[in-house]
């Protein structure tokens, strides 16, 4: 009964831990991506500049309308792939001469690793161009998803395997007296 007993702990326990165990895998490369300016007159220049840990990257750019300079079609298209060289990669390109968005997308090793959208507007309407925001989508770390409170979770799951133990503990103990 014992054994049974230490059993049910054990596994009580081991579930408890799991998802502390799950957060704590490797992600592989990490990357972050920065555009500025994130509001560009048409027919501006804008530079988005990669930092990553991978080997290569391919710029996705995607447009509303016309076409980027960069790029020479409108739609989505993508770059060949470059070398990332001390621990960055820039893409610079001239924005349409009509008002839109820009999407781009760094994929790094395969992998898409952050996006910007820089908004494109006419060349009337100056509010907000040159201004020094910009893009950040990611830290030195994935994004967090998930259930903020997993901790809160795992200390009741932890709880109430303990206490199942403890009651059958308890009668078990009643039951041989």
């Amino acid at each position: 009964m014992k054994i049974r007993t230490f059993a049910t702990l054990a596994a009580g326990t081991a579930l408890a831990l799991a998802p502390s165990a799950a957060s704590a895998e490797d992600y592989g490369t990490v990357s972050s991506m920065e555009c500025n300016p994130l509001t560009v007159e048409a027919g501006g220049r804008a530079t988005c500049t990669l930092t990553s840990d991978g080997t290569s990257v391919v710029w996705q750019v995607t447009t509303s309308g016309d076409d980027v300079t960069l790029i020479s079609v409108a739609g989505t298209v993508s770059t060949a792939a470059q070398d990332i060289v001390g621990g960055t990669s820039v893409l610079t390109f001239d924005a349409p001469e009509a008002a839109g968005t820009i999407g781009v997308i760094a994929i790094v090793d395969g992998e898409p690793v952050d996006t910007a959208t820089i908004t494109v507007t006419a060349a009337d309407d100056t509010e907000g161009v040159g201004s020094d925001a910009s893009a950040s989508g990611s830290d030195d770390e994935l994004s967090s998803t998930g259930f903020d409170n997993a901790g809160l979770v795992a200390g009741a799951g932890a709880l109430l395997v303990v206490g199942a133990g403890a009651v059958a503990f308890a009668a078990r103990r009643r039951s041989n007296a």
